[in-house]
């Protein structure tokens, strides 16, 4: 089943963002999660990582667009987006 494969395969690249998160290696961290997306594109949660860096990195306009795709996207079984209000609050 190809979900379950592009799952997977792309876990170790979104911890490799989530980790550069941490350590305020924005641009980094970014390219990763983005790198994660182009295999698994629907995935809410990767697209709440690259809503999160946006955010960390001061760049709240694209913080916010993401946080726009991710409801544009529509709930999914299992799934939440994870990105706090103070996002929208950031941006006012």
């Amino acid at each position: 089943m190809r979900s379950n494969w592009t799952r997977y395969a792309s876990r170790p690249i979104r911890y490799k963002g989530i980790f550069l998160i941490n350590f305020g290696r924005f641009d980094e961290a970014l390219a990763a999660l983005r790198k994660a997306q182009t295999i698994q594109p629907l995935a809410v949660y990767i697209s709440t990582n690259i809503g999160m860096v946006l955010y960390y990195a001061g760049r709240y306009q694209e913080a916010l667009a993401q946080l726009e795709l991710i409801l544009r996207m529509g709930p999914r079984p299992g799934t939440r987006p994870g990105i706090p209000g103070s996002h929208l609050v950031a941006v006012g």
